[in-house]
């Protein structure tokens, strides 16, 4: 079976998205990160053999994000494992979901031990996401697990607009490849295809896809077909679409 990682944080005023925070006010802010993710959970609905594990900060957030995340997912716990969660709403019948704390350290040492914790619980293919890029849902990502392939590719890189990524997948820890980089920096998603070359991991480039770090990145994505999911989780009136 494939992992998918999904890297996010409780929703906390002053504490996600804050440089949107500065543009539109903290309170606003989370309330715009909420409606990130919850759209997000919806367009992951049609994963392929594959479980969804929320890897959250700070790590005491534990109840906190279950009980945000399970009721918009219609989660229940698993009748065969107390750390595994079943949702219905999946188009092959049952989405696995799990919980893991992101722990201490740089953002570059989390993702790395995340990554690898999914591999030594047995996943076979794993990959990782940010919360704040919608566009990048289940097929989308079906599709990019399909180019991992031990003859052609053994590394996937979505980039976005900033220099980072959206999507990692991997086929091995490669525990090389995402040390030693700033991913505040934008030059980050450079330096992570270059430690791909000198590694010499076959790898696969997606095209580029918008996430939501800034209040014109807010606007543009309310100019697409999401928009009408996000009027939804707003509460504003649906009959007022701007596509």
């Amino acid at each position: 079976m494939r992992l998918l990682i999904v890297m996010l944080k409780e929703p906390i005023a002053g504490q996600v998205k804050t440089r949107l925070g500065t543009q539109v006010g903290n309170e606003l802010a989370t309330d715009y990160y909420k409606v990130l993710v919850e759209v997000l959970l919806k367009q992951l609905q049609g994963l392929s053999q594959c479980r969804i594990r929320f890897c959250f900060t700070p790590d005491d957030a534990d109840d906190a994000v279950r009980f945000w995340l399970l009721s918009e997912l219609e989660a229940s716990l698993s009748p065969d494992n107390p750390k595994l969660f079943h949702s219905p709403t999946h188009a092959e019948g049952i989405q696995e979901i799990d919980f893991c704390p992101q722990g201490a350290g740089s953002y570059g040492e989390r993702i790395q031990r995340a990554t690898q914790q999914g591999f030594d619980d047995g996943f076979k293919e794993v990959a990782l996401i940010h919360s704040d890029c919608p566009e990048c849902g289940a097929r989308w990502i079906n599709a990019a697990f399909s180019a991992l392939t031990p003859s052609s590719n053994n590394l996937v890189l979505g980039p976005n607009q900033y220099g980072n990524y959206y999507l990692i997948i991997l086929s091995a820890p490669h525990s090389e490849l995402l040390a030693d980089i700033n991913w505040d920096d934008q030059q980050a998603f450079t330096t992570l295809t270059t430690h791909a070359q000198n590694a010499q991991i076959k790898t696969k480039i997606l095209p580029e896809l918008p996430s939501v770090i800034t209040q014109g990145d807010w606007e543009k994505v309310r100019t697409t077909p999401l928009n009408a999911a996000i009027k939804k989780r707003l509460g504003e009136d649906l009959g007022e679409m701007t596509v």
